[in-house]
């Protein structure tokens, strides 16, 4: 599953230097309309190149630019099973977090009617909720993903046969707790955007699905649809990954508990009508009027002066100079994109069902930008940073994983360390995934790197750096981690671990190949002495491996298991994390018995050191796992 994987900042930062390759493909393709020889132009190439490097089976897209829609267009297949292909007028795509605009859009009329306020405390309108907060909510906040919600994959998914509560009683049940102070910083949230729903069923009146229709897309006058249920099915493109025989495997729709942030199915036309609307102001004034499009498209957030940051809803973007408003969405295998400029009346929607490349869509709008005659703007000079470049230095860890979840350990790899280079910072990545990127300071807190043009602020407090702001494909939020949680000491004592607990499997045959090969027989010792000796030797090797059946049966069912996690932990998960602290009193064991073994016993000096070893390892071997939340009852 997409994003159970990788976030978008780390799938940026392995994937930027990647070059593009020649190879070329072309598309079947469906027209609906064509106005702009040079959208098409742009469209069709970057299908047979960046597309067919990428694999994409089939993609939807539809371009305005002044206001007019200037391309429809399908292209590949929908089902590769019949060879159906995909049509921008009859052919439906899950857009996935796109949804989350309409979400927006029902709120905002929520606000035009007087009936919420855009600073208005969210308590006050789900009091239940309310009470669980550590921190105080408001409606803007929770609109431009700041409300400081931590990250929590759990619960997302929903199995077909579960009969869904009301959207309040869902919010009240899978709270995730908050990790900041609302409004300090970016942090992507799905939950704070079905509190929104939540907000809109309790304030309107109406069940979700039912405003949608009446009051959203039916007056923008489009067919798509939050239930699939409701969609001839032959209509639904599938989607697909490539398999580990490079073959193209179609995934299994899966249901959303969070139905309202990513549920959404549309047709190529829905979103170029759509595109069309945003890029004009809704016009005809029957789903927002001119100052409810004026609050849609301002910005409501900034992390500091120059950086993009949030409008409502929709993310900035600096396309060379030009502020675009976008949002992304991934859900099953598909990717979509919708970015328009309301200064230019211009902008580009995208969805494909497919792809291997997770930078498809920064792709395409360096290429979108091309094709609008867009100049790279000049770079700001070098200027003295407002604190000493050692301020800076340090770990960073990007904010959007789960802090109290099982699935902590997925925000390991999202590391980026930051080091004083001459007079510039330079940001490296684990394992060299990529070259380092230099930072020069342009003023402040805020740093520029050339190649990307990226510019990011530190945010700082008391003098001292707390973490990192920036935009590249969403907003982001690196936060400050200590020595002790970075990869540099984590993968290490992982390692040591495992492979003391590996070794100990061999360790009978070892000891017993080592005293025929050297002749060393043990001294004679007195049977109760050489009995102790054996006892204890042979616990040493129970408890490594049980060390490592619990490693092995963690990770197979955590494998099989991935749906199911993804709906909830699966009730064999959660007692299976319980383990641990049996493994720990084995351990405990071990340890107290060290000063005997090293005092008392009659082996030699190297087996009575990989003894100490291997209950050294269990304790760290604890340790991380209380870390990184896999033990059942510390979780949240």
């Amino acid at each position: 599953m997409r994003f159970l994987k990788t976030s978008l900042f780390v799938t940026f930062i392995l994937s930027l230097a990647a070059p593009l390759l020649a190879e070329t493909h072309s598309y079947s393709s469906e027209t609906a309309m064509s106005r702009d020889a040079a959208a098409q132009e742009f469209m069709d190439r970057f299908m047979e190149e960046q597309g067919a490097e990428a694999h994409i089976p089939g993609a939807l897209v539809a371009i305005v630019r002044n206001g007019k829609l200037v391309l429809l267009k399908g292209y590949g297949d929908a089902h590769l099973r019949d060879g159906k292909r995909v049509h921008p007028e009859s052919t439906y795509f899950r857009v996935g977090s796109i949804s989350k605009t309409f979400v927006a859009l029902g709120i905002l009329q929520l606000l035009e009617q007087d009936k919420i306020r855009l600073d208005q405390d969210v308590a006050e309108i789900l009091p239940e909720l309310g009470v669980r907060l550590e921190y105080p909510v408001t409606i803007r906040q929770l609109v431009t993903h700041t409300a400081g919600f931590d990250e929590r994959l759990i619960g997302l998914g929903a199995s077909p046969e579960e009969d869904l509560p009301p959207l309040k009683r869902i919010v009240e049940e899978h709270y995730p707790g908050q990790i900041a102070r609302p409004g300090s910083y970016y942090n992507y949230s799905n939950y704070g955007f079905m509190v929104l729903a939540a907000v809109l069923e309790e304030v309107s009146g109406q069940d979700f699905l039912s405003f949608q229709k009446s009051q959203v897309l039916k007056e923008l006058g489009i067919q798509a649809n939050f239930s699939s249920l409701e969609i001839d099915s032959d209509k639904i493109s599938a989607s697909y990954i490539m398999g580990p025989d490079e073959q193209r495997m179609e995934m299994a729709p899966m249901r959303l508990r969070y139905f309202p942030v990513g549920s959404l199915y549309a047709t190529g036309r829905d979103m170029a009508d759509y595109l069309v609307a945003l890029s004009n102001g809704f016009p005809d004034r029957r789903v927002l009027s001119e100052q409810g499009y004026a609050t849609l498209i301002a910005n409501h957030f900034r992390p500091a002066e120059g950086i993009p940051g949030s409008a409502f809803s929709f993310y900035e973007r600096d396309l060379r100079g030009l502020r675009m408003l976008e949002h992304g969405g991934d859900w099953e295998a598909f990717s979509s994109l919708i970015s328009f400029s309301p200064e230019r009346r211009t902008g580009i929607f995208f969805s494909s069902n497919g792809s291997t490349d997770p930078l498809i869509r920064e792709k395409l709008m360096v290429a979108f930008a091309d094709y609008l005659e867009l100049k790279q703007p000049d770079l700001p000079s070098a200027k003295k940073s407002e604190l000493s470049l050692d301020s800076y230095a340090g770990s960073y860890r990007y904010a959007r994983y789960e802090h109290n979840g099982l699935l902590k350990v997925g925000g390991l790899p999202m590391q980026v360390d930051v080091k004083v280079e001459g007079d510039t910072l330079m940001a490296s990545f684990p394992a060299e995934f990529r070259e380092p990127i230099r930072l020069r300071p342009v003023g402040g807190h805020v740093f520029q790197s050339d190649d990307p043009p990226v510019k990011i602020a530190f945010d700082v407090e008391d003098g001292e750096a707390r973490g990192i702001s920036g935009t590249y494909l969403v907003p982001f939020y690196l936060e400050r981690i200590s020595p002790m949680e970075g990869m540099q000491v984590v993968v290490p004592l992982t390692a040591f671990a495992v492979i003391m607990m590996l070794g100990c499997l061999f360790a009978p045959v070892a000891r017993k190949l080592y005293i025929r090969f050297t002749g060393n027989e043990p001294p004679e010792l007195e049977p109760e002495a050489q009995e102790e000796e054996q006892k204890i030797f042979r616990l040493m090797v129970a408890t490594a491996w049980a060390h490592v059946l619990f490693l092995l049966g963690a990770q197979i069912h955590m494998g099989v298991l991935q749906q199911q996690i993804v709906e909830g932990i699966p009730g064999s998960l959660e007692a299976l994390f319980y383990l641990p602290y049996g493994l720990l009193l084995l351990t405990i064991f071990l340890a107290i018995r060290i000063p005997r073994v090293w005092n008392a016993f009659s082996w030699g000096a190297g087996l009575k050191l990989f003894y100490t070893l291997v209950a050294a390892a269990g304790i760290v071997f604890f340790q991380l796992l209380w870390y990184w939340n896999l033990l059942a009852p510390i979780r949240d």
